[in-house]
């Protein structure tokens, strides 16, 4: 089962099927607010994050966000 299933429910929606996207490694945690994948681009890593659909259920604003660090 993947973790973001664990943390946040089977019938979480991340809006895409995971299987389409091998590149993005589930990284999500009962402490985040909502499932986060990373992935790398070149030398790069980035963090995917996957909010609630719908109606927001935390600061994100978006239903993506994707960051990278410094």
């Amino acid at each position: 089962m993947s973790l973001y299933k664990q943390e946040f429910g089977q019938d979480f929606d991340l809006g895409f099927d995971l299987k389409d996207h091998p590149y993005l490694i589930d990284k999500s945690w009962h402490n985040d607010q909502c499932p986060s994948f990373y992935f790398k681009v070149g030398e790069q890593y980035y963090v995917l994050w996957v909010d609630y659909a719908g109606v927001c259920q935390t600061s994100c604003r978006d239903h993506y966000v994707m960051h990278s660090p410094l």
